[in-house]
Formats: structure tokens, sequence, C-alpha cells
């Protein structure tokens, strides 16, 4: 719960806040993050936890060419 001034909180279930990013590829390109923080609320006067997932996917390119084309490669596949 919420403290006096100079405590913390332990809202949550850990506690604290976290971040967890699991690589679901091999090269790295799909992440899953899944995270937990605690934020002030102002409408109530106290402290709330907020959850979320997320799903990433990371490519990179060494020039704007291969981007595009990256890009235009993608479309077509649909």
């Amino acid at each position: 719960g919420v403290g006096s001034q100079g405590t913390t909180t332990t809202n949550g279930f850990l506690g604290e806040d976290v971040v967890l990013e699991i690589q679901l590829t091999e090269n790295r390109n799909w992440r899953l993050k899944i995270y937990q923080r605690t934020e002030p609320d102002i409408t109530i006067g106290q402290l709330r936890g907020r959850y979320g997932i997320g799903l990433t996917f990371k490519r990179e390119f060494d020039t704007w060419d291969e981007l595009i084309h990256g890009a235009n490669q993608q479309l077509k596949k649909k």
C-alpha cells in the first residue's frame, strides 16, 4: 500500500518496477516484453500498478534502398 513520506510501495506482484524482455528468435528480430510499474494516480491520491505486454519486431537495413526493397517484398507476399 501507500506509506508515509520516504517509504516505498510494494503494490504489484514483485513489489517494484520490472521489465522482462524475452528473445523469441535466434536473430533477436522478435522479442516479447512484459512490464510492471507503479505510477502515481492523482485522481485517487494513491499509487497504482500498471501492467503490460508487447511484441516487438526489429530488422536493420544498411541503406534506404534496402529498407524500401525489403518493405516492397513484404507487401508483395500478402
